[in-house]
């Protein structure tokens, strides 16, 4: 090694998870955590609809992810409402069958 060569690069640690964002006050009861994104935001969506604040974290993991929404509690009762529509909507299309492709010896008219 010469002395005008650049120094090796050495291994950095990996970067330690972020810790949560701290949940303002006024939200003060929690609404569900889940690890279902979609359904999370389908009650995002529902939530902002109706007027709802709401507010949302999640940890920093990027593998198997935990949201969480937390409401005023005043609006929990509506809230709670939302939600379980959203899960149950979510249960009930998740138990259909999967759609197997036709065999190739059906013909299919167009």
């Amino acid at each position: 090694m010469r002395r005008d060569d650049p120094p090796e690069p050495q291994p950095q640690p990996a970067p330690a998870n972020a810790p949560r964002a701290a949940v303002p006050l006024e939200f003060d009861a929690r609404l569900t955590q889940t690890k279902d994104h979609a359904a999370a935001h389908v009650i995002e969506v529902a939530l902002t609809k109706e007027g709802i604040a709401f507010f949302r974290t999640d940890d920093a993991t990027h593998a198997d992810r935990q949201v969480e929404l937390f409401v005023r509690a005043a609006d929990f009762t509506k809230a709670s409402q939302l939600a379980a529509e959203v899960f149950v909507r979510r249960k009930k299309f998740k138990g259909f069958a999967p759609v197997e492709p036709l065999p190739q010896w059906v013909k299919v008219r167009k």
